[in-house]
């Protein structure tokens, strides 16, 4: 296998990607990398509507990489700013006043939150059950008087036993399918 000494790489670039990211056409350059980005010599062959055609020179194969310079646009120069003179004196600014409005219920704002303050500082609270009809409905000491001691009274059942009639119960004949299957299965098989 011979090595290669020089080769030709031909390379087409789109307008587009030149146009948006504002590049010089012919600063187009092609680059190889071998241990470092390496300029090739770089031609311009051509163009068409949707291409620019390019060839570079390489004495071998890598990676390579097309690049090209922005292109400087100089900002357009401002225009003069003239600033009219104005017919009329100026007039001087006062300092701002508020309007009476907004003062007014500051202080109408300020007497209602003192009022409260004062209300709640100076209200009593009145307890929901006064102490003195505590006292009359629960006694300090419990007392134990001979009709508490007595036991209590027998409290006659509302159905009397006596009453009651004997009643004939019989069983029902009604199996379940499950329970007849079952049964079948654990008797003894008669020969």
């Amino acid at each position: 296998a011979a090595e290669v000494r020089r080769a030709t790489i031909e390379f087409q670039v789109l307008r587009s990607w030149i146009a948006r990211m504002n590049i010089d056409e012919r600063t187009i350059r092609l680059l190889m990398y071998s241990g470092g980005w390496q300029r090739l010599p770089t031609s311009f062959v051509g163009a068409d509507s949707i291409y620019f055609y390019y060839e570079a020179e390489t004495s071998g194969f890598s990676l390579f990489a097309v690049v090209g310079e922005r292109m400087f646009t100089p900002p357009a120069p401002l225009p003069p700013v003239v600033v009219p003179p104005s017919p009329l004196p100026p007039v001087p600014t006062s300092p701002f006043v508020p309007p009476i409005f907004y003062t007014l219920l500051a202080i109408f704002s300020v007497g209602i939150s003192a009022l409260a303050l004062f209300r709640a500082l100076t209200w009593r609270i009145k307890p929901f059950v006064s102490l003195k009809s505590l006292k009359r409905v629960v006694p300090a000491r419990p007392v134990i008087t001979p009709a508490r001691l007595k036991a209590p009274r027998r409290i006659k059942p509302a159905i009397s036993l006596k009453r009651l009639k004997p009643v004939s119960i019989t069983p029902a004949k009604f199996q379940l399918p499950a329970m007849q299957q079952a049964r079948s299965r654990y008797q003894p098989k008669s020969q």
